[in-house]
Parts: structure tokens; C-alpha cells; sequence
């Protein structure tokens, strides 16, 4: 498939709330677990898009698809920090997102070493 041409037009307000705490592990380490709720609205997206097939015989014309992202996305993800003395980061989430008409889970895992 040959992509001709592409338009994408996104504008998003994403407000969440997260509620955590901190407490301490050991001497060396903290944690600080949490649960956000994020409330995505997409205020316009759509594209487009103009390809071809490749190798398609001649004459053959490109196509355009028309489409639309999702207007309204939940997403709640409950997760922890755990900070050691050295500002050692570890961060473990999961994630469960919806919309009307799809249901999303996931998660990470970071580990990181500010100098």
C-alpha cells in the first residue's frame, strides 16, 4: 500500500483525579501507591487518508477511508511508586480503559536512575 496523503485533526482535555499516599518501607525506601481516573473528550478527530495498492494494475484508482476516533475514553489505572534513598524510581501500573464500543487493559513497569 502506497499512502498518497494523510490528515489528522485531534484537540483533547484530558482532566483526571488520582488519589495516593506515602509511607515508608524501610529506611532506604518509600511508597507511594495511587488510583487516577482520567476522563478523556476528544473534541474533534477525524482523518483521512488517500492510498493506492502496490503493483496494482493500471487504471486503478486510489481509494480515500474517512473515520473518526472515539469521542469519550475512560481510563483508571492503579499503580505504586517506590523510591529508595538513592532516588531510585520504580513504578509498576495497570490500566483498564473503556469506551462504548471497546475495552482496553494494560500496564508498565519503569525503573529509573536520576543523575
Amino acid at each position: 500500500m502506497i499512502i498518497e496523503d494523510s490528515k489528522d485533526r485531534i484537540f483533547s482535555i484530558r482532566p483526571n483525579i488520582e488519589f495516593g499516599t506515602e509511607f515508608q518501607l524501610s529506611k532506604a525506601w518509600v511508597a507511594r501507591p495511587f488510583l487516577r481516573y482520567d476522563y478523556i473528550h476528544n473534541l474533534s478527530g477525524s482523518g483521512e487518508i488517500t492510498a493506492r495498492l502496490a503493483g496494482s494494475p493500471d487504471g486503478v484508482d486510489s481509494f480515500t477511508v474517512n473515520g473518526s476516533g472515539f469521542e469519550h475514553i475512560n481510563q483508571i489505572t492503579l499503580g505504586a511508586r517506590a523510591i529508595d534513598s538513592r532516588n531510585l524510581v520504580i513504578r509498576i501500573e495497570a490500566f483498564r480503559e473503556w469506551t462504548n464500543d471497546d475495552r482496553t487493559w494494560g500496564g508498565g513497569l519503569k525503573v529509573a536512575l536520576p543523575f
